[in-house]
């Protein structure tokens, strides 16, 4: 149905509307010591990942492909997993591990699609795309600052830990 390049894009737009729903099921749904900070924290972010999406979709369609945006098939093309409270007792340091988790993943995903823009020369969404990287690497590093707060704090996965000779 879609050619590989653009099964990428909208995968990425995919998991940009996953995280913006992630970060708002946190933003209301969130019971914590730590509440307000956090629920600031998500809001900010939320909005930011909403620019990321429109900016994205907005390219994608400019390439003549449409944009899912039913849930049912936004899930069906997403590659990260959605951080959801509801019904959920979740503490605040899960949620954070699981939104970094998914972060990362969108981040790789992302930086995957960079490769695949190149390689077919398309610059402008190549141009794109690396904004939306250094976005996603902040959000990385803001959310492992916002878990210093916590009891847990996130740690780095190994694969980031760099140890000097």
């Amino acid at each position: 149905m879609y050619d590989p390049y653009s099964l990428s894009l909208l995968t990425d737009v995919c998991n940009l509307q996953v995280m913006a729903q992630s970060l708002y099921s946190i933003h209301w749904n969130l019971v914590s010591p730590h509440f307000l900070s956090i629920h600031k924290f998500t809001d900010k972010q939320h909005s930011l990942v909403l620019e990321l999406v429109d900016e994205l979709a907005e390219r994608v369609r400019a390439l003549g492909v449409k944009i899912p945006t039913t849930l049912e098939d936004i899930f069906k093309l997403k590659s990260i997993s959605e951080v959801c409270l509801f019904g959920s007792d979740q503490t605040d340091y899960q949620c954070l591990c699981a939104l970094l988790q998914s972060t990362q993943m969108a981040h790789g995903h992302v930086t995957e699609s960079i490769e695949l823009a190149n390689q077919c020369n398309d610059l402008g969404t190549q141009d794109i795309l690396i904004g939306i990287e250094k976005t996603l690497a902040k959000q990385i590093w803001m959310i492992k600052s916002q878990s210093i707060q916590l009891e847990s704090p996130v740690q780095q996965p190994r694969s980031e830990i760099r140890h000097e000779s």
